[in-house]
């Protein structure tokens, strides 16, 4: 790593300590949005190096999404699936609801 990376991470880090304090990002997303970035947080929590601290904080806001969409019966059979590896079809197979 360089001096000069070394230093825009001890910045960024700096900056994101600042920004903690004062209060959370909202994020506003459509229901079909977000149905997409819930499907995409299920895959990369499905790799099996993907573990540690980073790991939890996404399983976190996938969590929180699904709280949001899983009031609706079929958007929560939908998300249940995408958490049980038996669904899992090949890329390039499957249904594409989003077009």
């Amino acid at each position: 790593m360089t001096p000069q990376d070394e230093a825009m991470l001890a910045l960024a880090d700096e900056e994101l300590g600042q920004l903690d304090t004062r209060g959370g990002i909202i994020l506003e997303l459509s229901a079909s949005v977000a149905v997409v970035l819930i499907g995409q947080l299920q895959l990369v929590l499905r790799h099996p190096a993907n573990r540690g601290p980073s790991a939890e904080i996404v399983r976190d806001i996938a969590h929180q999404i699904e709280v949001h969409l899983g009031a609706t019966p079929a958007l929560r059979w939908l998300i249940a699936r995408g958490w049980d590896p038996s669904y899992d079809v090949p890329a390039g197979e499957g249904h594409h609801a989003m077009g």
